[in-house]
């Protein structure tokens, strides 16, 4: 029984912009804490439990060479997908793989762009899940939530297999504020983490029972793997795959669905909002990086990516980022409007072009 850890490279992070781009995008900004980018930083955490040569990277065509970049990896553990299609194609094509490098094979699976406290701990929690996944079990986390999210997608515990496992109840959707409220005043409901462990046959075998158009693309693809025709017939058969979350597809339909619940520090890294949340603070509650200097500020974010100094004078509750290319200042309270202030930048852009006058 080999372990494996299969990194998903495909976070686009539109709620970091502008430093997160369609050329250099969320995983690999450098969030991760010392100067690492967050898929550096996945790796690295990993790394302990499952060892150098056993970790896979799924990734875009568009964004292989900055995997390549910033870590270590044989060359045929960078899994490249021509288009990205979600999670469930993504983890579908790493097990396709990995069942034929090693049939007895149990995969890790983790986002490239969260940040995780008390890592010990849960390497601590990713070795029991491994126990519990060798027995045919699909494995999921859920993080002990510290506030009511509306971001995070929700897990409710059902009975226990043992004193540290539970069954799934349900998934539940991102929450308003009320249900959130509720969900942490009831007591045992979780954050989705977004992390799996489980066997390759097994997570094949639900891929065939509620996904049979990927399956069947997964099966024809495995004659191929390794030959000169590889890359040509994935391109021709990937375009033909439907995008949908591992979730979706399988994790609200599966059976023996298990979750370990850890109580770690935990972020998606997922807006401004969340950086000034991970970020050391000065005084008045002041997150920054690069060259700013401050008077009378409070609970603000300062992101100094330009050669500027950015200085504020008597304000409180902004996000502030700088780059070459735009700049962003924002109440912090809105910091997940970001994406949606971007589109309407393109139109906005896209309509300046068609009317020019």
């Amino acid at each position: 029984m080999g372990v494996y850890a299969v990194i998903l490279a495909g976070g686009k992070g539109e709620r970091l912009w502008p430093v997160s781009t369609p050329e250099r995008p969320k995983p690999f900004l450098p969030l991760g804490g010392g100067g690492r980018s967050l898929l550096r930083a996945t790796y690295e955490r990993v790394l302990p439990v499952v060892g150098k040569g056993q970790v896979f990277v799924v990734v875009d065509l568009e964004h292989a060479s900055l995997v390549r970049t910033e870590l270590e990896l044989m060359e045929e553990h960078i899994i490249i997908e021509p288009q990205g299609k979600n999670t469930a194609p993504a983890i579908g094509l790493a097990a396709t793989i990995l069942r034929m490098r090693d049939h007895e094979s149990i995969m890790i699976v983790l986002p490239s762009d969260h940040l995780i406290g008390e890592e010990e701990r849960f390497r601590e929690a990713l070795k029991t899940a491994i126990e519990v996944a060798n027995n045919g079990h699909l494995v999921t986390f859920g993080i002990v939530p510290t506030y009511p999210a509306t971001s995070y997608g929700y897990i409710q515990r059902g009975g226990p297999l043992n004193d540290k496992v539970f069954y799934v109840r349900r998934f539940v959707e991102k929450p308003n504020s009320k249900t959130a409220e509720h969900f942490l005043s009831e007591g045992g409901y979780f954050w989705n983490s977004g992390i799996f462990v489980w066997q390759t046959k097994r997570i094949l075998e639900e891929i065939r029972t509620y996904l049979p158009k990927l399956e069947n693309v997964l099966k024809e693809l495995a004659h191929f793997y390794g030959t000169s025709a590889w890359w040509d017939k994935l391109t021709e058969l990937w375009s033909q795959v439907e995008p949908i979350s591992i979730d979706y597809g399988i994790m609200e339909h599966a059976q023996d669905v298990v979750m370990i619940p850890i109580d770690v520090k935990w972020s998606d890294v997922g807006d401004w909002r969340a950086v000034w949340e991970i970020l050391p603070k000065q005084e008045g509650e002041v997150a920054q990086l690069g060259d700013h200097f401050g008077i009378d500020t409070f609970r603000t974010l300062v992101w100094a990516a330009g050669e500027k100094t950015i200085v504020t004078l008597g304000v409180k509750n902004l996000v502030i980022v700088d780059t070459p290319e735009a700049l962003l200042v924002a109440d912090l309270n809105r910091a997940q409007e970001v994406r949606e202030a971007v589109r309407w930048l393109s139109q906005f852009r896209e309509s300046k072009k068609r009317n020019p006058g």
